[in-house]
């Protein structure tokens, strides 16, 4: 594990080491942003002579648009890296939704709520923290009202962007993980250390298991495990040696594991909607799971509550020292709404 971390750290080192070199040595992707070319993609994006375009400095532009008096936002030049490869590349940002969300959020929402929005070129995520079901309702159906009114009201800005909600549960606790066996001296093989770790841990005969080739997280997986009462999700037994084989350390991935099986395998009622681990550093890692939905906020909430029930079917997820269950674990479970705003035509009526 620590050589993989080393190759991982000498490998971004060199990426970010070329990036540089290339910026300063002019070796740029791409052309700069100019007034002509800004006028070129305004003129896709919202119609010839339908918007005004004006130079602030060698970076810095100021858009109007003509059927939205008022309206401005500023486009900035930027260098970015190459989507493909570690290269600089001249790229431009802009702050519309922002500006847009300034204008008409206050309608929707508190100060104190569109100080937690965050903004992106084309995008806008909204942020709530989950209190209750009726309260969550609530903070959907107000995000749903105002993408509907930005969708009526300023069409043509709106075309092909995105809005973003995410109704995060905060919840308190250590990192998901199961106990550690350790082993001194090299008497042990791998696979008498996985299964005694397995009896200490789960008990003899509760659990079933197959050989295993596998690597996870850059750990020998020693045993492939099923447990008697849990028969449809399987986890793997680790190894890790240290001090040149003299320390081993053995662990299992049933906490990881359990979480993604419920995430693969819960039923949700629409296309465009699936079940996600959080592995954000917000969260405790793998602490909780989230509905994340598209073009739809049906329903999402009442699925919320169907998801936890589904997690009750497994205990194993419930505790930290399971089966013993004296260590309870709290999990979240929270909610992600995207809406599409869809293409249209420049100037479509």
């Amino acid at each position: 594990m620590k050589k993989l971390k080393h190759i991982v750290f000498l490998l971004t080192v060199f990426l970010l080491s070329l990036f540089l070199f290339c910026t300063s040595c002019g070796q740029i992707l791409g052309d700069p942003l100019t007034t002509e070319s800004l006028e070129k993609t305004m003129a896709r994006e919202y119609g010839q002579d339908r918007f005004i375009v004006k130079q602030l400095d060698s970076k810095h532009w100021d858009v109007s648009l003509k059927d939205y008096p008022g309206f401005h936002f500023k486009v900035t030049q930027k260098i970015g890296m190459e989507s493909l490869l570690p290269l600089p590349r001249y790229k431009y940002s802009d702050n519309c939704m922002e500006v847009l969300m300034l204008k008409e959020g206050s309608r929707y929402f508190t100060e104190e709520e569109m100080k937690k929005f965050q903004y992106a070129t084309g995008s806008v995520t909204l942020f709530f923290d989950y209190q209750n079901d009726k309260k969550a309702e609530e903070d959907l159906e107000r995000f749903v009202q105002c993408a509907e009114a930005l969708n009526e009201q300023y069409p043509d800005i709106v075309k092909g962007k995105i809005i973003d909600v995410k109704i995060k549960e905060q919840v308190e606790g250590r990192k998901a993980s199961s106990p550690k066996m350790l082993f001194w001296g090299k008497n042990t093989s791998a696979e008498e250390g996985a299964r005694e770790y397995l009896d200490a841990v789960y008990g003899k005969g509760r659990y079933k298991v197959e050989e295993s080739d596998s690597v996870v997280h850059g750990e020998r997986a020693v045993l492939d495990v099923v447990l008697t009462d849990c028969p449809d999700v399987s986890f793997s037994v680790l190894e890790r040696e240290e001090l040149f084989g003299y320390k081993k350390i053995f662990t299992d991935t049933r906490c990881e594991d359990g979480m993604y099986h419920i995430a693969d395998y819960f039923s949700m009622p629409y296309e465009n909607a699936q079940v996600h681990v959080y592995d954000d550093s917000e969260f405790v890692l793998y602490g909780g799971l989230s509905l994340d939905t598209l073009d739809t906020a049906s329903s999402i909430v009442q699925y919320r509550e169907k998801l936890k029930e589904e997690v009750d079917a497994f205990p194993f997820l419930h505790y930290y020292d399971y089966p013993k269950n004296t260590e309870e674990r709290k999990m979240a479970y929270s909610m992600n709404l995207t809406l599409y705003f869809p293409e249209r035509e420049a100037g479509e009526e």
